[in-house]
Parts: C-alpha cells; structure tokens; sequence
C-alpha cells in the first residue's frame, strides 16, 4: 500500500458495499461462512489497493476485488 488511506473515506467508498459483496460472494460459493471469509480477504484486499482506485463506480471496484478471489493461485476459498 503506497499510503495510508484515510479510514472515513474507505469506509464511505468501499466497506459501505459489504452487503452487495457477501450477496455476491455467496452467490459464487454457494456457502455461508465461505462468503464471509471471502468478504473479508476482499475487504483486505481493497484497503490494500484502494490507492488504485478509479472510475466513478467504487461498488463495482469492490465488486470486481471480491470476484477476482477465486482467481488466486493458492486459494484456500471453495468456489461452485
């Protein structure tokens, strides 16, 4: 992380979408609790990249974090 976001903002922009995230994480898993860990390394994830983030759209960017999940090599993650 190149800076240290500030935490309203993140909040504001990211972690206000963690509704629509587990929804899709669990749309994805099929699991209740494979959701909830994936919403969280996505949540992480997020903070980590939030510097990257762009476009007028920071649902879909979160969106888009929590889908590339199961894309990881060494994902610990069961996906349908």
């Amino acid at each position: 992380m190149g800076k240290n976001p500030d935490p309203d903002y993140f909040e504001q922009t990211v972690l206000r979408h963690l509704d629509a995230a587990y929804n899709l994480a669990r749309w994805l898993t099929g699991d209740a609790v494979v959701a909830e860990d994936a919403v969280q390394e996505a949540s992480l994830r997020a903070l980590r990249a939030f510097d990257s983030l762009s476009g007028p759209n920071p649902k879909a960017w979160f969106m888009a974090v929590v889908y590339r999940i199961r894309e990881h090599p060494i994902n610990l993650f069961v996906w349908r």
